[in-house]
């Protein structure tokens, strides 16, 4: 074995002692903190065959296929194809963490020569980098998995153009599968100093059940410790370790909820205070932040609003037939908690990023939806859509139930037919919340009609109602109305505004009682002046006769 020809660089020659047939370890001399290209080159021995190439940390099962460049090197070389006569060469980056870097080859072949060069030292970014590493809760989405969102995707709304963001989340990896995976190695290849890494694991590390994922919470501490917290200080970044964001795990009753993994979510804690690691309780705000919006808005409204919840038909994609998860975040609770993480990142006063912190702007109220309709689709009753509102986080839906008021303006009760008309059977009660303009009624009986209101909501507060909208039935006056099918108005917005004028122009935000009262008061003002015009007149008449 031959020996390195300058300090940065070891070239290895191999004769006999390069042979493999099945499996074989190759240990190259490295340093600490240190980035590595390795360059392997082999060949058959004596016939074709097939070899792989993983470095320390890495498994078989978990490396990926080579593609000679880019993020699927991180893992090695997997299942390369050697031929007896033809030497070939593949390269990849080793990021060596406590030392020495040993290459295991297997499969059957002949490596012939093994060249390692150390990288030059990285030169920190123009602007800050922020690295999100961890699982699905963090991960960035395409969108055929909408309403799924991770927070490491929401983060950089938070942040001026001063800071880039390099999301490395991937859902399914656990502290020990992402070390596996080469996942980690692709990061601490890639990160410079003065960028910061977000560290978020535990939902997967927790999976007793299944090994891939399951990590101990031992092992946990050990390898947030000796491999994550040390491998990113060693290349000059900052790691900051941000315990896991609570699933959707709450007390009916109560609204509050409960601790999700508290023995990973200690443990992290744990290692923050041994380490001297800055850390962001997410899993404590996420807590006492949703507890507080089901004691605002009712227990359940994290169903609607926060976590990846979706009635069938409602997107597109992977969620098509809907969901139902309580661990995962739909957008609107992405947003949220990448603005609790925002805002706590804010308070470590990191250099170059805690200035660029930018909480999101106070917007407008949402104005009153509009565009609502009916929504047929397989196995729901009442279920009605409309048109996105700008700026709406979410949407707050009322319902009431109409009975016959009767027929043709009778006061007896109709048949049911088109021509009937109708009222409120009592007062619009809650029906639920919404982050896509979508609704269906799950306690909608067939056979009973209904009508609905639907007002939107931002951080600057509720938008007015929409108009009442009750599937084409004719409601009585005073009712509400879909469109002008009321004979008399249109209701006004709940900020005193009068609603929008009807087709022939006149303003239907005045009561049919209060126009009465008006044409009375204008009756009497004219019989005042006339009776005054005929008391004049006949002074005049008596003075004109008294001086004839």
């Amino acid at each position: 074995m031959g020996k390195p020809n300058t300090q940065d660089t070891a070239v290895f020659t191999y004769e006999e002692d390069g042979v493999v047939d099945g499996r074989k370890e190759f240990v190259i001399p490295a340093a600490a903190g240190e980035n590595y290209e390795i360059e392997i080159t082999f060949a058959g021995n004596g016939a074709d065959g097939v070899m792989s190439f993983a470095y320390d940390r890495v498994t078989e099962d978990q490396m990926v296929p080579n593609t000679d460049s880019g993020a699927d090197d991180r893992s090695g070389l997997l299942n390369e194809t050697v031929r007896e006569g033809q030497q070939q060469t593949r390269s990849f980056c080793v990021a060596a963490i406590q030392g020495d870097i040993v290459i295991t080859a297997t499969g059957q072949g002949r490596v012939t020569g093994i060249r390692a060069v150390k990288q030059a030292q990285k030169t920190p970014n123009d602007k800050a980098c922020i690295y999100t590493i961890g699982d699905s809760l963090v991960q960035t989405y395409a969108e055929k998995y909408a309403p799924q969102t991770g927070w490491g995707q929401t983060l950089p709304l938070y942040f001026d153009e001063n800071v880039t963001f390099v999301n490395r989340a991937l859902g399914g990896r656990s502290t020990g599968n992402y070390m596996r995976q080469g996942r980690l190695n692709q990061v601490l290849c890639e990160i410079a100093p003065g960028d910061c890494v977000l560290i978020e694991f535990g939902h997967n590390d927790s999976s007793s059940g299944n090994k891939d994922r399951y990590v101990s919470v031992e092992d946990y501490k050990k390898l947030l410790a000796d491999v994550y917290i040390k491998g990113i200080r060693d290349r000059g970044a900052t790691p900051v370790l941000v315990t896991l964001c609570n699933r959707n795990q709450y007390v009916q009753a109560t609204g509050e909820f409960t601790v999700s993994f508290p023995k990973y979510v200690e443990a992290m804690k744990e290692t923050a205070a041994e380490t001297d690691t800055l850390l962001i309780d997410l899993n404590a705000v996420t807590v006492e932040r949703f507890t507080q919006l089901n004691h605002q808005l009712g227990a359940g409204i994290t169903n609607d609003i926060i976590y990846n919840h979706a009635i069938a038909g409602a997107y597109e994609g992977e969620y098509a037939k809907g969901v139902k998860d309580n661990t995962h975040l739909q957008y609107y609770g992405a947003k949220l908690v990448g603005g609790f993480v925002a805002e706590e990142l804010q308070k470590l006063n990191l250099q170059g990023i805690s200035e660029h912190y930018v909480p999101l702007g106070m917007p407008e109220a949402p104005k009153a939806p509009e565009g609502i309709s009916e929504k047929k689709y397989e196995n729901f009753i009442s279920r009605i859509t409309w048109s996105p509102c700008e700026g709406a986080d979410y949407y707050k839906i009322m319902v009431a139930e109409l009975t016959a008021a009767g027929s043709g303006g009778s006061e007896e009760p109709g048949d049911g037919a088109a021509s009937d008309i109708y009222k409120l059977a009592g007062e619009f009660e809650l029906a639920g919340y919404t982050t896509v303009c979508d609704f269906a009624n799950t306690d909608a009986e067939e056979g009973r009609r209904y009508a609905y209101k639907v007002t939107a909501v931002n951080a600057a507060g509720e938008s007015p109602e929409s108009e009442t909208f009750a599937f084409g039935l004719q409601l009585a006056a005073g009712e509400g109305a879909d469109g002008s099918q009321s004979p008399d108005r249109q209701p006004s917005s709940d900020n005193g505004e009068p609603s929008a004028p009807q087709p022939d122009g006149s303003d239907s935000s005045v009561q049919p009682s209060e126009q009465t009262q008006t044409y009375k008061t204008v009756i009497i003002i004219a019989v005042v002046l006339a009776a005054a015009a005929i008391a004049v007149l006949a002074a005049v008449l008596i003075r004109r006769r008294g001086r004839k």
